[in-house]
């Protein structure tokens, strides 16, 4: 019987897979293999999150626009956006990102796989506070925003979150990348009605490396 480690390595195999066929090469075991040394609960965590991924990935096609990619996830996850603007909203270019309101991924775009120097696995196994550094300022604004769309009935524009810069703690590279949040929105339970997660989408930047920043 495979362990989760091992069974999460063949999900990783196949998610790296989709991400080529789709001129994303993100290659999917890390060299120093942190899940392996990581937590059962963790191990049991990130398996579970890479078989959703490959599965929600596997029901469209990178041709589609995104807001169609958007309309085949709400279906499957059994929600709707408490506003249809969010379909109008959505571009070729953003990465964007769908999160329940304890801020665990449940699906990210191909744009946002692109970022930085990170392999599938720690994608996985590291939470985001341990793959980036981000300046302290902009913490509050986050969780402030974050409540607001917990309780929304419409998009929540974010354009007033200042843009900001993040870093990676966990390479050797240690790459810089700008942040410009767009806009969340609620997506609320066919069943009950609440609101139980939500689309939260943004612009990435890579900074040059003769350009670095200083995280305040």
């Amino acid at each position: 019987m495979e362990t989760a480690s091992e069974s999460f390595n063949t999900y990783a195999l196949k998610l790296s897979e989709v991400l080529k066929s789709r001129g994303i090469h993100k290659p999917a075991l890390s060299p120093s293999r942190p899940l392996i040394r990581s937590s059962l609960e963790t191990q049991n965590r990130a398996l579970a999150r890479t078989k959703s991924q490959l599965k929600q990935m596997s029901m469209h096609t990178g041709q589609l626009e995104e807001y169609e990619k958007l309309r085949i996830l709400c279906r499957f996850h059994g929600v709707q956006p408490v506003s249809p603007d969010v379909f109008t909203r959505l571009t070729k270019d953003m990465a964007w990102e769908i999160l329940d309101f304890n801020l665990n991924q449940l699906y990210r775009n191909e744009t946002v796989f692109k970022l930085g120097n990170y392999t599938i696995e720690d994608y996985e196994t590291y939470t985001p506070a341990e793959l980036f550094n981000r300046p302290i300022s902009v913490l509050k604004p986050l969780v402030e925003k974050t409540l607001e769309v917990k309780t929304s009935t419409s998009v929540v524009d974010m354009s007033d979150v200042p843009s900001y810069v993040i870093e990676e703690t966990q390479t050797r590279a240690k790459a810089q990348f700008r942040i410009t949040h767009t806009f969340a929105c609620a997506l609320k339970s066919n069943l009950t009605g609440e609101n139980t997660m939500f689309v939260f989408a943004f612009h990435l930047d890579t900074l040059d490396s003769n350009r670095r920043v200083a995280l305040l």
